[in-house]
């Protein structure tokens, strides 16, 4: 849970919107999820927020390793 406080997911379910960012190594709230991530060679990545009735349930993440 401590990986989700700030991270693009946790952004993603408040903001309750797409959160797209498209190059990871130029946000400046990059938390450790973001670090690791990148680490792997991402650096794009789209969360979504999906939800059951009226409360969020979970995130969808997509990624990819070309920036933009």
């Amino acid at each position: 849970m401590s990986d989700f406080l700030g991270s693009v997911h946790e952004r993603a379910v408040t903001q309750g919107r797409p959160l797209v960012v498209d190059d990871l190594i130029d946000d400046p709230r990059r938390t450790a999820y973001e670090d690791s991530i990148l680490a792997k060679g991402v650096r794009n990545i789209l969360v979504l927020r999906c939800t059951t009735r009226t409360r969020p349930s979970r995130t969808l993440e997509l990624t990819s390793t070309n920036a933009g």
